[in-house]
C-alpha cells in the first residue's frame, strides 16, 4: 500500500497511537491498559469463600496484581487464594479459616466508566518495549519522511499502582512519556517529521482535565502539532480556534489546523495562521463518517468563501 501510494504521487504518513485514548499498547496487551488503583478496600469473604469486585476488570500480572491481608498478614496468591476471573472479577479463598471474615484488598481496576475516553500504563516496561518495536520497525520498513504519532484524548493518567509507584506528578509523567516517545524515534531517524494531535498539550484543551497543565514546556520543539477544533466561531467575540492556535504558534512549534467539516471552522483557522511562519495550513478530518464535509470545507479552503448556511445537514 505504501509503495503504491507514492507511485501515485501520493505520500502516506504512517499513524498510530503512541499515547492517548486508543494508545496500540493497550490495544495490543489489554493487560498495559491504566488501572485505578484500589488500596486497602475491606471486603467480607463469603461463607463459601468468594470476593466478587464491583468493577469491570482487574489486572493480574507480574507488574500488577492483587494483594490481600488479613490480620495484617498478606495472603499468597494461588496457595491462600486464587482469582478465579479478572473480568466480573470473581476472588476465592481457599483457607476456611477466613470465610465470613473482613479482609482488605489492594488491586488495579481496569474500570474507564468514569473517564470519557480509555487510557493506558506510560509506566509498565512492557510498553516501551512494544512501542519501540512498533516505532523501529515502521521506520526501517518504510522509511517515511514524516510520522503522526497521535497523544490525543487520554482520559486520565497516574492512577494505577506502578505509576503511583514512582511518585510523580501528572504534569511529570506526561513530558517523561513525550520525551521517551521521541527519544525511541531520534533512535532510529534523526531526521524524520513528527506530528501529534494539539489538544492533550494544551492548557485550552485537555491537559488541565488530566491534572497536567502546563506540559508544552516539556514537548519537544522539532515536533509539529495537528491542533484540532471542531466548534465554528467565525466572527465571534471569543474566537476560540485563534487562541487555540496561537497557543502553540506564539511558542514557536510549527502548527496546522484541523477544522473538521465545519467551514467556518476552517476559515478562523486561515485566519489565525495567516502571515505566520509557523502555520502549516489545514489538515481536514472525517471523523464519525462526515465526508460530505470534504465538498464544503474544500470550497471554503480554495475560495475563502462559506455556503455553510444553505447547507442542510
Amino acid at each position: 500500500v505504501h509503495a503504491f501510494c507514492k507511485a501515485h504521487f501520493i505520500e502516506p504518513v504512517p499513524f498510530f497511537e503512541t499515547f492517548g485514548s486508543a494508545t496500540l499498547t493497550r490495544v495490543i496487551n489489554p493487560e498495559l491498559a491504566e488501572g485505578v488503583f484500589h488500596e486497602n478496600e475491606k471486603q467480607t469473604v463469603s461463607l463459601t469463600g468468594e470476593i466478587n469486585l464491583d468493577v469491570p476488570r482487574i489486572h493480574d500480572h507480574k507488574y500488577s496484581t492483587v494483594h490481600i491481608l488479613y490480620n495484617g498478614r498478606e495472603l499468597s496468591h494461588d496457595k491462600d487464594f486464587k482469582i478465579l476471573s479478572t473480568e466480573k472479577p470473581k476472588i476465592k479463598i481457599l483457607d476456611k479459616n477466613l470465610f465470613g471474615k473482613e479482609v482488605s484488598l489492594s488491586y488495579d481496576a481496569v474500570d474507564f466508566s468514569s473517564f470519557s475516553h480509555p487510557a493506558s500504563c506510560p509506566s509498565d516496561p512492557r510498553g516501551w518495549e512494544l512501542q519501540e518495536k512498533v516505532i523501529s520497525s515502521v521506520i526501517k520498513e518504510l522509511n517515511p519522511p514524516k510520522l503522526h504519532i497521535s497523544q490525543d484524548e487520554a482520559g486520565f493518567v497516574n492512577t494505577c499502582s506502578q505509576c503511583k509507584a514512582r511518585g510523580l506528578t501528572n504534569q511529570e509523567i506526561m513530558i517523561d512519556q513525550i520525551q521517551r516517545v521521541h527519544n525511541i524515534i531520534r533512535k532510529y531517524d534523526k531526521n524524520v517529521e513528527i506530528y501529534i494531535w494539539g489538544d492533550l498539550f494544551s492548557d485550552l484543551q485537555n491537559a488541565p482535565k488530566i491534572g497536567a497543565k502546563g506540559i508544552v514546556k516539556g514537548l519537544p520543539k522539532d515536533i509539529m502539532v495537528h491542533d484540532w477544533s471542531y466548534t465554528a466561531v467565525y466572527h465571534s467575540e471569543k474566537m476560540q480556534t485563534i487562541n487555540q492556535m496561537n497557543f502553540y504558534l506564539d511558542k514557536g512549534y510549527k502548527t496546522g489546523g484541523v477544522s473538521w467539516f465545519e467551514p467556518a471552522n476552517l476559515l478562523d483557522i486561515l485566519q489565525a495562521g495567516e502571515g505566520n511562519h509557523n502555520f502549516m495550513g489545514i489538515m481536514h478530518s472525517a471523523w464519525s463518517r462526515f465526508e460530505h464535509g470534504l465538498l464544503p470545507t474544500a470550497e471554503a479552503n480554495w475560495t475563502g468563501k462559506t455556503i455553510l448556511n444553505k447547507l442542510e445537514f
